[in-house]
Formats: C-alpha cells, structure tokens, sequence
C-alpha cells in the first residue's frame, strides 16, 4: 500500500550513511554525518532522508540479491541515480510553476477517484485508513497526486516534442549495421546421443551401438524411432526433434558436421568427448536479409526514442542551470 500512498514524502528520521549515503553498507566501519541535505534545487534542499526512503524499496531487492562487498557496490550505485532522479522531479515542478499555469481541480479528483476505485475498494474509509497507518494525512496525500500529475504530464510534453527523423538518418542505419537486418540460416535437426561408457571395456560395446543405429538411419529407418530406442539425450522422447537453430548453437564438432550436410542426409559417427553422436538435417533455412522496407519503421521509432531521450536530458540540464542546482558531497567525520 505505501506505494500507492507515497510518492517522495520527505522522510523525517535520520540515519547512518555509509559509503555513498547507504547505511550500514561499509567496506570498513567509520562514523558518518547523520541525516542532512544531499543537494539544493535553487534555495529548496533534497534531504539525504528523501534519497534514503526513495531507495527503500530498492534496497529490499538488492539485499535479496547481494551481500557484503556486491550490496555495497550495488548500493553506491544506487544513491546518484536516486538522488538525480529527485532533482529532475523538483526540477519540473519548478519548471511548471514557472509556466504560471496550475492543475484544474477537477483533473486531481477524477484521479483520486480512479485510485480509491482501483486501489481501495471504491471506499475512502479504507483510503483513509491506510493514510493513518502511513501517518500521511489527506491533504499532503492530495498534493502529492497533483505533483505526480504534473511531472506525468510534464515529461509526456517535454518528450512529445516534435522529432524530425530524416529519410537519410534512416537509411545510413541500415545500410551501416547489415549485421543487425541479417537474419542468419537455420537447420532442423533430429539427433541421437549415446554414452562412451564408464571405461575402456565399454566403450567398442557403445561404439558399435552407435554404429549399428547410424547403419539403420542412413538405409531408411525412421530417426525418431531410432531415438526413442537408444538415445540417452534430452530430446529422446521427442524423437530426437532439436527443432530449428543456427549451426553457431551447436558444439563446434557437430556444427562442422551438418553445415554443409544436405536435407534428409544423415552424419557420419562423431565422438565428442565421453558422447557418440549422430545427426540429421530434416529442413533448412537459408540466411535472409529483412528489407528496409520492412526494417524503416522499426529504425524510425529507434531513433525517434533516441533522440527525444536527448532533448529530454537537455532539457533537464538547462533546468539545473536555470534554477542553480548544487550537489551536497557528504564528508566523512
């Protein structure tokens, strides 16, 4: 639920910062300044408590994942883009202001009410009772929404920006990167593995096992049968059946085997290590080309998400300059 109710509530209790502002995360114990300002957005401060409980459920999945040195690693990572990602939502808040324009109140209460109908059982008791339980009273609830409302719509504009991509742009791209518009051939196989045996004395008994199966596939008997019988690889119920996949998939050994191999035709006995193996080629797929004419689209929405990803981050930066953002370094006691 707190997700839902929080959105970058100021957190009001301090704590220990360790490395880049995480705590508890050390390489080696050290004492640290407690709770304090991570950075200004013109005269409003970005508390080092709003990085700590934007991460918090960051940190909940990383502690899952890593431990020790990698959670600290992981950790410092995180901080920076925390931290960034609160001065380029207090940097649009101001950039929107700025505009003198301001959310009609009919557009927040359409979406309050759409979250208390989705997200608390169409009751403002329980949306209320949840508030409580956060210690976050409606008002402060209500403003947030509007806030979220207007870094949503914002960044939408900023984004929606008219991109001009050129018909040229898109056409070096693709005539610039042919491996990526290469689709490359395909074989179908079928095979058969038999095991070497644990030792010497075994392995002519499997030899000829193997032997003997390859001598009844090349005069006509059904692989899949064959594979069901003897083969003692992963793909036996199936008949053997790998499906379709590059010869790259396969271990070097079989794929010098059937590169060449024509349809229908069935490999010669290949030793591989501790294996006997025996293949056959069913189909093939000779490697293609996707045209630009089928490639242009997917190539224009690319370097359309591209570049507004630019003006976007631009656009972020003259804010920073324009409303003199500063970066508090924390320092070590």
């Amino acid at each position: 639920m707190v997700c839902f109710l929080r959105y970058w509530r100021v957190a009001a209790v301090g704590f220990l910062l360790a490395g880049m502002g995480i705590p508890g995360f050390g390489a080696e114990p050290r004492t640290v300044q407690l709770d304090g300002v991570a950075a200004y957005v013109d005269d409003e401060a970005i508390t080092i408590g709003d990085v700590r409980e934007t991460m918090e459920p960051l940190i909940a999945k990383l502690r899952q994942v890593y431990h020790g040195a990698d959670l600290e690693t992981q950790l410092q990572k995180a901080y920076p883009k925390a931290l960034d990602d609160l001065i380029e939502r207090r940097l649009i808040l101001k950039a929107f202001a700025k505009t003198g324009q301001a959310i009609p109140d009919r557009v927040i209460e359409r979406r309050i009410n759409e979250m208390v109908y989705e997200r608390f059982e169409n009751d403002r008791t329980v949306l209320l009772d949840a508030l409580r339980r956060e210690q976050l009273s409606y008002d402060e609830w209500r403003n947030q929404i509007r806030e979220h409302i207007i870094i949503t719509s914002m960044r939408k504009m900023i984004l929606d920006q008219k991109v001009v991509i050129s018909p040229a742009a898109i056409r070096e791209v693709y005539d610039s990167h042919p491996d990526l518009y290469r689709i490359p051939g395909q074989i179908h196989l079928d095979l058969i593995r038999i095991n070497a045996g644990a030792n010497e004395t075994e392995k002519p008994v499997r030899r000829e096992l193997a032997e003997k199966t390859r001598r009844r596939a090349v005069e006509g008997a059904d692989f899949a049968v064959l594979a069901r019988q003897v083969s003692e690889d992963g793909k036996a119920d199936q008949g053997g059946d790998w499906g379709w996949m590059t010869p790259d998939e396969l271990r070097v050994e079989l794929a010098a085997a059937v590169r060449n191999l024509p349809v229908g035709t069935v490999t010669p006995l290949i030793e591989v290590g501790s294996d006997f193996y025996v293949l056959k080629v069913l189909e093939r797929r000779e490697t293609t080309v996707v045209p630009f004419s089928e490639a242009q689209v997917d190539i224009e929405r690319e370097l359309r998400r591209k570049e507004s990803a630019r003006q976007y981050a631009a656009w972020i930066e003259r804010q920073k300059r324009d409303f003199n953002v500063r970066i508090v370094e924390a320092e070590a006691k």
